[in-house]
């Protein structure tokens, strides 16, 4: 097996959306202490100077420190989310948020994945971690990852400043050998007894006797060694993929203006992004509530021409139906849908493919339904009803084509006039022939009518002698 580890540091401020100079605070009791500090999409991997401090001892530092507090549920939910992603790459996955076991520790958010099994679909293990990296970081979070042939020693060997990449049994035992006792998240008791030991690396302590280890510091610090090493089985319960997906997003505070709201938007976009991918379908409706000042809830509902799941396309259509409604009230939460799902035809990369400029007239269409409205952009189709003016419908963008041709025997022009305009009985030529239309006794809109092509004002017209009324009507010109 081959796993890799992506560490997350900056997901306390990453699950909240923290902006530029905004701390994440978490509290043990009496005390607190800095955990995160916000940046948004340009925040450095390195979260900052005040990360673990105590907040006492940050404030005197920095006086004008915004404050935000830790919301473990916040993570979770986020850390799910960026697992789903992980599934297009591999399975298992495995997502572990691991909070401190002492005040003044710092929380670490895990993923996992076993990838030994993709190595020659993605093109070798430096390739697949390229490309996993490039992805998240271009959703604006910031990792590391390490590769190990254990769980636990990846999760170990990725809290290093430039995690190397095990990939082979034989290097491991060298590798974990010269880590810190720090990277392994035991309490700091513990590694405080085992430093006054002169125990500063894990390599010192698999070198003792094993009996003594486990009768001073019982036997979880020695399984733990055990199931780095390879030499004990892991359990690693897998990251399950839901059928359905939806993600609540909840504000610091009531946002007044659609600008506030981009930020987290475009994130959980990202996410279901990452969810749809690893399902391998689209999406033809998306569905966004928000929860407002007062109780209220505000429902924007985004339609698609065909099945979609980039993120850019699905942002700027829930975007864009922002612009249109605008906000009814300030909003204190996002709760964002997949609706319904359809299968998902990527995009050709052949030189002679059309689907590149298909999908920008896709888009196209849904900036235009979305700032319009569904009831002003649409597609004709046609209807199975020999009555002309009812042989056509507007139907909506992503409605099923239907047929293509008119299923009728006889030939139809294609510029009506609506409603049909009396005009004097026509001198039909001499060979004009009739079609006859008797339909509608069902429906209370009865027709019986006699369709014929004659000359008419230097045009061919398509005239019909209406037999209920003995009236002739201009129905339509051939071009």
């Amino acid at each position: 097996m081959l796993w890799l580890c992506l560490w997350f540091p900056d997901l306390p401020a990453e699950a909240l959306a923290a902006a530029a100079g905004t701390v994440v605070v978490d509290s043990r009791g009496s005390r607190r202490w800095l955990v995160a500090q916000g940046g948004g999409w340009t925040a450095a991997l390195n979260p900052g100077p005040g990360v673990g401090l105590d907040l006492g001892l940050a404030r005197l530092r920095q006086p004008e420190l915004v404050l935000l507090n830790r919301r473990p549920e916040a993570e979770r939910s986020l850390l799910q989310s960026l697992g789903h992603r992980l599934h297009a790459y591999g399975q298992p996955v495995v997502a572990e948020l691991r909070d401190p076991p002492e005040p003044g520790q710092l929380p670490r958010a895990l993923l996992w994945l076993e990838a030994g099994a993709s190595l020659r679909l993605f093109g070798g293990l430096r390739a697949l971690a390229g490309q996993i990296l490039a992805e998240y970081r271009a959703l604006g979070h910031h990792l590391r990852l390490a590769v190990a042939p254990t769980r636990l020693a990846a999760a170990w060997l990725v809290q290093q400043p430039r995690p190397p990449a095990v990939s082979e049994w034989p290097a491991l035992d060298a590798a974990l050998a010269d880590l810190p006792l720090a990277c392994t998240h035991w309490p700091l008791s513990l590694q405080t007894t085992l430093q006054g030991l002169g125990l500063e690396r894990l390599g010192a302590l698999w070198r003792l006797p094993r009996s003594e280890l486990v009768s001073r510091f019982g036997s979880t610090l020695l399984e733990d060694l055990d199931q780095a090493r390879g030499r004990l089985a892991e359990l690693h319960p897998a990251l399950d993929l839901p059928a359905r997906w939806q993600r609540r997003f909840e504000l610091s505070g009531e946002v007044e203006s659609l600008e506030g709201l981009l930020f987290p938007l475009r994130r959980l976009c990202g996410e279901l992004e990452g969810w749809l991918r690893a399902h391998d379908r689209g999406l033809l409706q998306l569905d966004l509530q928000l929860l407002q000042a007062g109780g209220r809830r505000q429902a924007v509902s985004v339609s698609f021409v065909t099945a979609c799941r980039e993120r850019e396309r699905l942002f700027e259509a829930v975007q864009q139906r922002l612009l249109r409604e605008g906000l009814q009230a300030p909003a204190r939460e996002l709760r964002l849908q997949a609706g319904t799902l359809a299968a998902y035809t990527p995009v050709a990369g052949d030189l002679f493919a059309r689907r590149g400029s298909e999908q920008a007239l896709e888009a196209a269409l849904e900036r235009l339904q979305a700032r319009l409205g569904p009831a002003r952009v649409w597609r004709p189709g046609l209807r199975g009803d020999h009555r002309p003016e009812r042989a056509q419908e507007a139907r909506p963008l992503n409605a099923p084509a239907g047929p293509a041709v008119w299923p009728g025997r006889a030939a139809r022009p294609c510029l009506l006039v609506d409603p049909p305009r009396p005009i004097a009985p026509p001198h039909l030529p001499p060979t004009a022939e009739a079609e006859r239309i008797e339909s509608g006794w069902w429906d209370g809109a009865d027709c019986r009518r006699d369709y014929y092509r004659c000359p008419l004002d230097g045009g061919l017209a398509w005239v019909f002698h209406d037999r209920a009324a003995d009236r002739w009507y201009l129905q339509g010109w051939w071009s």
